[in-house]
């Protein structure tokens, strides 16, 4: 029922329950956790409660200090308070500027004098606070909702831009970690509070270095022919080995997941796509930045520019949140998890419904349920099969026809990228310089793919409406598409259309690619490894009765069903693919 598990790093101590939880699926990857995938959700800039000690039950009305600068550095009030740190520092040590002010104390002083009101979220809103006085550091807010205030709860200032950075020490700890520990399981690194690309493209970097540096130890002292058995982009010389290696790296690494909660990263979301493997709209933190009646429309954009971009997308936070407490969620909640899947969510996500309520499994339960009926209802088997066949050839054309409309502001964001960085290397050393030459590298890549994104969506969108003819026996949902791809991109593109078929399978030839693919709506991840009877798969047709067979053992096809084969030649260098076959023909 479950395809992918998160875990929150923001707890991060010591590892134990980690570590049992990658136990866990290690022992049953045969099993239930076979095509189960875990996002690591890294710290970021969190904003929380500490001092408290214990629980503070305050009443609307009532006056309650924030200390946003060390306690001991202040004169302490009478009044009941509590310190606001980010990543357990304080405020003031993390946080430069609030929107274009210089510190808590200008923000709040400004706002106060030009009766603008600065309201404190705490714990997603459970209590609201607002502020009406500041001094060295410690604002006097009054009561607005009343509730209980406790340590580590999360504090949002609503609308306030922080200029915190990102990426800190406590997120690579973290990191690390995941990446040391996560093994084939760690299919997704979640980074949270996203400003900006630049943001993202760090934890991409550490991410690659980290797997480029493991590759070069496991290929020291080896042939290069061994060399070669090993890495899934051969190189044809010793001088090619380095991009060889980066190539690999790339492809082991965790997909990167951006996660959209700040104005800013609404902001600069093209950017963030741009870079990110996917995105998760985690509208808690979103919510309390922008107004309550922003995010429906921001998450309808955002899932709309995925599916255009063939990226997968998280709907997250409060999407059964009621059911921290009680067996059934509200109407609401059903009617949101419903539409959030025909507006085109990937995934949709539960949090404390499962990490502290009282009925976790029923929460998971009851998500499945109403994604499965959301998905009936999006295929319209009710219809006629002309009706039907007209809808889906109608949405494959909207989706190419968008994706095609963001091609060429895409190629001047990358071309930019590129000459920024180009004109940075010669002036630069050390670890900024190789900063630089690796972004004008990962954007030159991204151009050259961006190039080749109309030959694929021309080949995705063709294969999507090849299922829904009538050759052969099969017809709609006993019609499968079997995408063969080394990186995963090509069953992505083709599930960005959600064509009404029995299944989208991915055949991949490694664990880690596998994992990945478990987040794209539709899409089964078929691994058939690299080889067959002790040599590495020299021709397509090899890799399709392979996979065919594997598939059909596996119950994704069967007799009679129609199934459409889409490959890259030559094999083993999908920069330099020149040929998409597709046939169609029905099980035997």
């Amino acid at each position: 029922m479950v395809d992918v598990i998160r875990m929150n790093m923001a707890f991060h101590k010591g590892g134990e329950t980690e570590r049992a939880i990658f136990k866990w699926l290690r022992e049953n990857k045969k099993g239930m956790t076979k095509n189960v995938a875990v996002l690591g959700d890294l710290p970021g800039p969190k904003i929380r409660l500490g001092g408290v000690g214990g629980a503070i039950k305050v009443s609307k009305g009532e006056h309650f200090d924030l200390y946003f600068r060390k306690r001991n550095e202040v004169s302490k009030s009478k009044r009941a308070g509590a310190s606001v740190l980010v990543n357990d520092k304080p405020f003031e040590e993390v946080v430069k500027k609030i929107n274009e002010y210089d510190g808590i104390g200008d923000y709040i002083g400004e706002s106060i004098r030009n009766n603008k009101d600065v309201v404190i979220s705490i714990a997603d809103g459970s209590v609201i606070l607002k502020a009406v006085g500041e001094s060295e550091g410690v604002v006097e807010c009054e009561v607005e909702k009343e509730g209980e205030i406790k340590d580590h709860k999360g504090v949002t200032i609503k609308r306030a831009e922080l200029d915190a950075p990102s990426f800190e020490q406590r997120d690579k700890e973290a990191l690390r970690f995941l990446l040391d520990e996560g093994g084939d399981f760690l299919g997704f690194v979640g980074v949270s509070f996203v400003k900006d690309a630049e943001d993202v493209l760090k934890v991409r970097k550490y991410i690659e270095d980290y797997f480029f540096e493991k590759l070069k130890k496991e290929i020291k002292g080896k042939s290069f022919e061994e060399i070669k058995n090993i890495l899934t982009f051969e190189p044809a010389s010793r001088a090619e080995e380095k991009g060889a290696l980066r190539k690999e790296a790339r492809l082991r690494a965790p997909a990167v997941i951006a996660k959209i909660e700040t104005k800013q990263a609404w902001r600069n979301i093209d950017e963030i796509i741009d870079v990110a493997d996917g995105i998760m709209v985690a509208r808690g933190d979103l919510g309390l930045q922008v107004d309550p009646q922003e995010v429906p429309s921001i998450q309808k954009k955002i899932i709309k520019l995925c599916n255009l971009r063939g990226k997968p997308v998280i709907t997250a936070t409060e999407m059964l949140s009621s059911m921290e407490n009680n067996p059934e969620p509200t109407r609401a909640e059903s009617t949101d998890v419903f539409n959030a899947i025909l507006d085109g969510t990937d995934a949709v996500m539960l949090s404390g419904e499962t990490s502290s309520g009282k009925y976790p499994a029923h929460a998971v339960r009851m998500m499945v349920n109403i994604a499965e009926q959301a998905e009936e209802y999006f295929e319209q088997k009710g219809l006629s099969t002309d009706l039907r066949k007209s809808l889906d050839t109608r949405r494959f054309e909207e989706i190419s026809s968008g994706s095609a409309s963001l091609l060429n502001d895409k190629e001047r964001r990358f071309e930019s990228r590129i000459y920024e960085a180009a004109v940075k290397i010669p002036d630069t050393t050390g670890k900024e310089k190789e900063w630089y030459q690796w972004i004008e590298d990962f954007y030159s890549q991204k151009l050259l793919n961006r190039k080749r994104q109309r030959i694929m969506d021309s080949i995705s969108e063709s294969s999507c409406i090849l299922s829904l003819s009538e050759e052969g026996d099969g017809e709609g949902e006993n019609a499968a598409i079997v995408a063969s791809t080394l990186t995963g991109r090509t069953a992505r593109m083709i599930s960005r259309f959600r064509p009404s078929i029995k299944a989208i399978i991915g055949v991949v030839h490694d664990i880690h690619t596998a994992k990945k693919l478990v987040l794209s709506s539709g899409v089964y991840p078929l691994n058939i490894g690299k080889e067959k009877n002790g040599e590495k798969y020299s021709n397509m047709d090899e890799m399709f009765e392979e996979a065919l067979k594997l598939a059909t053992e596996e119950g994704r096809v069967q007799r009679g069903d129609k199934v459409i084969f889409i490959g890259g030649t030559p094999l083993w260098t999908v920069e330099e693919a020149n040929l998409i076959q597709i046939h169609a023909y029905s099980v035997k």
